[in-house]
């Protein structure tokens, strides 16, 4: 046990030890016992045979072999092995110290064990020894969960297989645990979602941001952030965004840079103020490529009551000072890695539920209106809003402007989205009753096609539904649409019940359905599957990254009973 011991006293890693002798897990234990770890940070799992191993796939985060040191023999299957190792960074690491020349035999015997089941390696010789280090990958056909809606496209979707899953029996809980209910501010007020990135979900609480490990539910780091809080998302734009390696939290005038893995504040980027003017607090936020996109507000715009009844902190009404949306008054984008400023665009409000990039395009829609312009705060319900509208497109790097386009759209009361895939854009905008869906070319803003329905219901989210963008399909619940010609493929969407939205993967959307439980609905069969006891939050807290589903708890303070205020994920079941 002294391997383990080691690595106990000097990490903080939580140690799982497994043997096949149970004497040796017996000494082990003792030895732990009297160092004070035993327990809390050690435990010891006697096994039946070492080529399986009773534990869910991914979970490793590090790997090692005491007995390859004491006994010169590889123990178990490297095919177990690197079942249980984590994707997207992982790292089993195998060798002993040798003190003379290289040691052949010992490399032979790694060699010959993973070469037997194919597993990739690197070995390597320095002044401590002889070690084979695996390192896994990303696994195939997985995405990241880096924006509000997926990505900065705004179509729900982060491209994820999930291994092909298209059915809840598809699925099965690789970990669950905290935070639990008590995390978050309430689900009522529309809290932005989870982000998912390089296998870490980060998920916003009442004024506090918890990281975990996306495969085995490990808490990275939380972190306390005065006036973090924005809500009703449906209204405004996503208030955060990830990178590989950082997430970038919006903060009053400012934008704060945390280390994804630690939690460590590595940077500030300061808001650019228009003239002498400092009125302004940061709105829009997006990476893309090697810019971070902001805009600013004026101050005091975003909504933060997560209190009130007659919907005021609800915010599933159909008209008055909820629907509001946020708009700013200038975008700009700086270097992701410095401060450095690139560029400003300001010309009228833009409305941020619409910022969407691109294509290497950066589209709004925004009003021109001298009323609109003037308004004291950023937050608008003049209906002014509707008139004098522009669809603008700038190029993302230079802030250039590629075209723009007077727009002529139904009044977006409720909800006012825009969305881009296969170079078009869809705006969707909803009140009196229906949804109002038009397309139009990316490349120079032409209108495309149009279609409507009606709502399913107007209220707990039936009328305020976001649309979801997958190949060639666009969904708006309960009707699909080809975006190629606007022709309605479907209106057999799985229906929601209770309020939140949809999201996708690539062969399902998942959303709150039948008995306000999480579902799947299957877009090639018309199948619907849920899972019992679990229910996500009243806008989108389930996202797909890195081959998971992920369920941070998002459903604490809602009155409808009968669900498992846990955090979940769940891995695709090996067929």
């Amino acid at each position: 046990g002294q391997l383990a011991y080691e690595l106990a006293k000097r990490t903080d890693l939580r140690i799982t030890c497994v043997d096949t002798d149970k004497d040796r897990l017996a000494r082990a234990a003792e030895y732990f016992k009297k160092g004070g770890v035993y327990g809390s940070r050690l435990s010891v799992k006697q096994l039946s045979s070492p080529d399986k191993l009773p534990f869910t796939k991914y979970f490793a985060n590090l790997i090692v072999s005491e007995r390859l040191i004491s006994d010169d023999n590889c123990f178990g299957s490297a095919a177990e092995m690197f079942r249980v190792l984590r994707p997207a960074g992982g790292t089993a690491m195998f060798g002993k110290q040798t003190r003379s020349a290289p040691d052949v035999a010992l490399a032979n015997t790694l060699k010959g064990w993973l070469d037997e089941d194919k597993i990739e390696y690197k070995i390597q010789r320095d002044e401590t020894g002889l070690w084979a280090r695996v390192t896994r990958g990303r696994l195939p056909g997985t995405g990241q969960w880096t924006h509000q809606y997926g990505n900065p496209d705004n179509s729900a979707n982060s491209g994820d297989t999930i291994g092909g899953a298209t059915e809840t029996t598809d699925l099965q809980v690789q970990w669950l645990g905290r935070p639990g209910g008590d995390f978050g501010a309430d689900r009522n007020p529309r809290m932005p979602a989870p982000l998912s990135v390089n296998g870490r979900l980060y998920h916003q609480g009442f004024n506090r941001i918890i990281a975990m490990d996306s495969y085995n539910g490990a808490i990275l780091w939380s972190l306390e952030v005065p006036d973090l809080l924005r809500v009703n998302t449906p209204r405004d734009s996503g208030p955060w965004c990830a990178d590989e390696d950082n997430v970038y939290v919006p903060v009053e005038d400012a934008c704060w840079r945390l280390d994804g893995y630690t939690g460590r504040r590595t940077a500030t980027y300061r808001l650019p103020q228009q003239d002498t003017d400092t009125g302004h607090d940061w709105g829009y936020i997006a990476r893309y490529k090697d810019l971070l996109c902001g805009s600013g507000v004026k101050e005091g715009s975003r909504y933060v009551n997560i209190w009130g009844g007659g919907g005021e902190g609800w915010y599933d009404g159909g008209d008055g000072p909820t629907t509001e949306k946020v708009c700013s008054d200038y975008l700009f984008a700086q270097n992701a890695t410095d401060p450095k400023q690139r560029w400003t665009y300001a010309n009228g409000a833009i409305i941020n539920s619409t910022i969407t990039i691109g294509g290497d395009r950066i589209c709004f829609v925004e009003s021109r209106n001298p009323k609109v312009a003037g308004h004291s705060t950023g937050r608008i319900g003049l209906d002014e809003l509707w008139s004098d509208q522009f669809l603008v497109a700038l190029d993302a790097k230079s802030g250039k402007k590629l075209w723009e386009k007077s727009l002529d759209v139904p009044k977006g009361i409720v909800v006012f989205y825009m969305s881009y895939g296969s170079e078009k854009l869809f705006i969707t905008s909803s009140a009196s009753n229906k949804y109002d869906l038009r397309a139009f070319d990316a490349r120079n803003g032409n209108a495309l096609w149009e279609a409507s329905h009606n709502w399913p219901s107007n209220n707990h989210g039936g009328h305020m539904q976001h649309p979801v963008v997958v190949g060639n399909s666009i969904y708006l619940e309960p009707c699909g649409y080809d975006i190629r010609n606007g022709k309605r493929i479907t209106d057999k969407m799985g229906r929601h019940e209770g309020c939140a939205t949809y999201m996708a993967i690539s062969g399902a959307l998942v959303y709150r359905g039948k008995g306000r439980q999480i579902a799947m609905w299957d877009m090639s069969t018309d199948k619907v599957t849920t899972w019992r006891f679990l229910r996500p939050s009243c806008w989108l807290s389930t996202v797909a990254a890195d081959g998971m589903l992920l369920f941070p708890e998002g459903g604490g303070g809602c009155s409808c009973a009968n669900w498992l205020q846990t955090s979940l994920g769940l891995a695709p079941i090996d067929k």
